[in-house]
């Protein structure tokens, strides 16, 4: 009788266990949460050495931006922040204020849930988000110099 009660033990212990490390992974609603592929992206285009100031600064604003997006066509900053296609450190200075300026828009923040691109490339059309980072762009906001961010966002 002692032998069954700890096999019985043993049994729901394993089942416990198994269902909790089944739902580790889910968020609230069942779904699993997606993960931002930014350093992967970047690592996957073969960019192997330490990034410097201008690749961190683009990778920070690629990682931004990934984060207005939920489906499975992201901003590449493994081709966008690629050591042979790099501009001048202001480029990415004002890319990165153009994709944080479309991330905390105060009606329609994208990196909100509900407001996020279902891809990179909706998050770019006319009126959306980072609409602004695809051509002349004004920086610092209010400045009066104009930085050129054609092809500096690309998905």
């Amino acid at each position: 009788m002692k032998r069954n009660n700890k096999l019985t033990l043993l049994t729901i212990a394993t089942l416990l266990t198994t269902g909790m490390m089944l739902t580790a992974g889910c968020t609230k609603n069942g779904e699993k949460a997606q993960d931002n592929p930014t350093l992967l992206l970047y690592l996957a285009q073969g960019n192997t050495t330490t990034p410097d100031i201008i690749e961190q600064t683009c990778l920070g604003a690629y990682a931004l931006a990934n984060s207005c997006v939920a489906g499975n066509q992201f901003f590449n900053a493994g081709v966008g922040c690629a050591k042979e296609k790099l501009k001048s450190k202001e480029t990415y200075d004002a890319l990165k204020a153009c994709v944080v300026a479309g991330v905390a828009d105060p009606i329609q923040p994208c990196n909100l849930t509900q407001f996020k691109y279902a891809m990179a490339q909706q998050a770019v059309a006319t009126g959306a988000a980072f609409n602004k980072c695809t051509k002349a762009y004004v920086f610092p906001a209010g400045g009066t110099a104009t930085v050129d961010l054609t092809g500096s966002l690309v998905y």
